[in-house]
Parts: structure tokens; C-alpha cells; sequence
């Protein structure tokens, strides 16, 4: 605990050195703030530093059309398909042809239209519908949010958000907005010193049987 009596962590991450062109070291201090019935906050302090001194390159063309070299910071959430009121979604019989998640759908009570895979009844509390990343703005659906196309990933369909610049993240949820959370950029130090060259990504999971799609973001830094 710091003098503020908030959560302190530090942590230090140092690669194993293979060469002397790759070595590098990641320094973060989180601090936690007490939380609230429907707020908590953190701040994080990260730098990433290449001891080597040589620049860092991507070692194969795929680094570059991912735009993933290096994942800073991310976090994670989800959509419920959820207020299915008595119907469930065309797509659902092939995530759980046994039906196994499925709660209570006809009372017109979101809360409680899933099971979780640990049996809880009420599984929507993180139900964020959108991602909104500077200007961008994507809303999770399995049949309509779309993905984004990589040369050479054609397979891969849960990419919806890459190369995104954008000081603010936010994940908005769907019904209570004061349970919306957000990652707010303050600076960069270490390989970067621009904000602009850390941009962002997002994966949205349609293949999730627990009727539950969960939302990776990540600052991502080449």
C-alpha cells in the first residue's frame, strides 16, 4: 500500500537474451484506487526500453500486417446475447445445440436470459455492446459486427479493430452506462514518445458456447 493507502504494484519484465539486437525490459507501476459500488479506477505507468540500444525490428512480414509487434497493455470484456424474450438467435443452436446456457427468456428481464459456465443465472454484468476508439466506433453482434481482413489471414474472422489510433478507449455498456469502463493514453516514454504510435486493437470471439463474446483490446506498439 502507497502513503495514500491505494494498491501499489510494480512490475518488471526482461526478455531472455538471445542476441544482442533483441534484448529489452518493461517497467509498470499500477496503482489501484478503493473502489466503489459501480466505480474503480487504476493508473498505470509503463515503459518499455530497449537495453540493446538497436532498433527493434519484426522479425517476418507478418508483424507488420498485424500490426502487433508488441502488446502494451489490454483488457478485456463482454457482450451477453441477451433480451432474446422467448427466441434464441439463429446462430445459436451451432455454439449450444443442448441448449445448456440458456436461463430465463420470457420474462423480458435481460439479466438472467443465460447460465454461465459456472452456473450462475445472472450473466450480464460486463455486457458492453460497443468499443469506441478515437473516432471508431464498433458495435458487438455476431452476425453483422464485422472483421477486419489481413493479407495472408483471411481464416482469421475475430480481428474488428486494428491500426487504430486513439488517446481514449472506451467499452460502453450496453444497459448501465455507469458500468461502462475506458483506457485514457496520458503519454508515452521508452521506445515511443508518440502517442500516435501506439494504436489499438480489438478481437471479438464468435465462438464462445456460454452465449458469451468476449472483447481483447490491446495498445500495440511497431
Amino acid at each position: 500500500m502507497n502513503p495514500d493507502n491505494k494498491l501499489n504494484i510494480n512490475l518488471v519484465y526482461q526478455n531472455k537474451k538471445t542476441t544482442s539486437t533483441d534484448k529489452f525490459l518493461i517497467t509498470s507501476s499500477v496503482v489501484l484506487n478503493p473502489p466503489s459500488y459501480r466505480n474503480t479506477s487504476m493508473k498505470a505507468e509503463m515503459t518499455v526500453t530497449n537495453i540493446s540500444g538497436y532498433d527493434v525490428v519484426p522479425s517476418w512480414d507478418g508483424h507488420r500486417e498485424l500490426a502487433e509487434q508488441w502488446e502494451l497493455f489490454g483488457i478485456s470484456s463482454m457482450h451477453v446475447a441477451d433480451n432474446l424474450t422467448g427466441t434464441l438467435p439463429s446462430w445459436y443452436d451451432d455454439l449450444d445445440p443442448d441448449h445448456n446456457y440458456v436461463g430465463v427468456t420470457n420474462d423480458h428481464d435481460y439479466m438472467n436470459d443465460g447460465y454461465s459456465v459456472n452456473g450462475l443465472l445472472y450473466v450480464s454484468t460486463h455486457d458492453v455492446k460497443t468499443i469506441i476508439a478515437g473516432l471508431k466506433s464498433i458495435d458487438l453482434d455476431h452476425d453483422t459486427c464485422p472483421h477486419v481482413n489481413v493479407p495472408n489471414y483471411s481464416w482469421y474472422k475475430e480481428l474488428v479493430l486494428l491500426d487504430q489510433v486513439a488517446d481514449c478507449v472506451k467499452c460502453k455498456h450496453l444497459y448501465q452506462p455507469k458500468r461502462s469502463h475506458f483506457i485514457e493514453l496520458i503519454s508515452c516514454d521508452g521506445i515511443t514518445k508518440k502517442k500516435e504510435n501506439l494504436k489499438w486493437a480489438a478481437n471479438y470471439n464468435r465462438n464462445d458456447t456460454n452465449m458469451v463474446v468476449m472483447a481483447g483490446y490491446g495498445g500495440v506498439l511497431f
